[in-house]
């Protein structure tokens, strides 16, 4: 069973890095056109920004739970040292529920604004590029750093003060 689960693990994990890695590339490609009609041609990519915008907010969303999996974030070793044994736990815990809870309040809050953009068939101004399915995507993805959050809160050990860069 935890071979099944790990290969899942595995899997999920690469297709997100792959989808990314498409997110960055395409972003990349759409800026590298718009530079360059606008200043060898005088003629920008119509709807760049806009596409730019998209792409950068899947690519946020899109990273946070590879970031909270591998417990990534940036952190600050304020007063790690002065901090010991059960205050340090206690203080781990109560920063994975108030993260946890923030994830999933900005979670149901995008599913919100999702059913609305649906509803209203709202779109990019100038393009007219749906943004349902991003609202969407953006929701799903803050409802997984929740879950993450909680999970490897309860299963993977913090950092040590030490191995946190400065």
């Amino acid at each position: 069973m935890a071979p099944a689960r790990l290969t899942l693990r595995v899997a999920a994990r690469s297709a997100l890095i792959g989808a990314l890695g498409v997110t960055v590339y395409g972003m990349m490609a759409l800026t590298f056109v718009d530079v360059a009609g606008r200043y060898l041609f005088n003629a920008p990519l119509g709807g760049a920004k806009e596409l730019t915008e998209v792409l950068l907010a899947l690519m946020v969303f899109g990273a946070a739970p590879l970031v909270t999996a591998t417990r990534s974030h940036i952190t600050t070793a304020l007063f790690e040292s002065a901090m010991k044994g059960s205050v340090l736990m206690i203080r781990n815990c109560v920063i994975a529920i108030v993260s946890a809870l923030c994830c999933a309040v900005l979670a149901w809050r995008l599913w919100v604004q999702a059913v609305e953009m649906a509803d209203l068939k709202g779109g990019t101004p100038l393009l007219g590029v749906p943004l349902a399915p991003v609202f969407y995507a953006m929701a799903i993805l803050s409802g997984v750093c929740a879950v993450l959050t909680l999970v490897v809160a309860a299963t993977a050990p913090p950092k040590p003060a030490s191995e946190i860069p400065t």
